[in-house]
């Protein structure tokens, strides 16, 4: 379950596409692609350490195929 913060966000997402600048965890994407409100989502950090994180919660999810992860310092 999301806490508030992401939850509000998640509430805000129009359309398909999806790209979580700052993902961490991925909780965000995971939750996105669970409730069916996006099909294609980008998870990027700035960060190796917390991409690796958002990678085991997105496998952990059984969504490696569908949520794609990127390094990177934003758009």
């Amino acid at each position: 379950m999301l806490n508030s913060r992401l939850l509000a966000c998640a509430e805000f997402v129009q359309g398909n596409f999806v790209c979580d600048v700052g993902t961490d965890h991925a909780q965000l994407p995971v939750y996105l692609m669970q409730n069916q409100i996006a099909e294609k989502i980008i998870a990027s950090d700035v960060r190796e350490g917390p991409l690796q994180s958002a990678e085991r919660t997105i496998a952990g999810a059984g969504l490696s195929e569908k949520i794609q992860t990127i390094l990177s310092d934003g758009l």
